[in-house]
C-alpha cells in the first residue's frame, strides 16, 4: 500500500510547505490592522520576510509544474488510448 502513496509524498510536501510559509508571511509580514500596515513597510524588507516569499514562490512554482506534468500525461493517456486506426485516403484518380 505504501508504494501506492510514494509517488504522492512529494506533491503533499510541496503543498504543505506552500500552506505554511505562506500563512507565517501573511502573519509574520503583512499583518491584517492599521498597525501592520505600518509595520509592514519595515518588516517586508527583513531577511525572514524575504526568505518566507522566496519559498512561497518556488513551491508555487513547483507545485504549478507538477500539476502541469500531470495534465500532459493524463492528456497523452487519454489521447492514446481513444486513437483509432483509420483507413489511409486513396489518392484520386486522374
Amino acid at each position: 500500500m505504501f508504494k501506492r502513496i510514494l509517488p504522492l509524498i512529494p506533491f503533499v510536501v510541496i503543498f504543505f510547505g506552500h500552506y505554511t510559509a505562506a500563512n507565517v508571511y501573511a502573519a509574520v509580514c503583512a499583518p491584517l490592522s492599521f498597525q501592520g500596515l505600518f509595520l509592514s513597510i519595515v518588516g517586508t524588507g527583513s531577511p525572514v520576510c524575504n526568505g518566507l516569499l522566496s519559498i512561497v514562490n518556488y513551491t508555487s512554482n513547483t507545485y504549478n509544474l507538477i500539476l502541469s506534468g500531470f495534465i500532459v500525461f493524463v492528456a497523452g493517456a487519454v489521447s492514446t488510448w481513444t486513437d483509432t486506426p483509420r483507413p489511409l485516403r486513396q489518392p484520386p484518380y486522374a
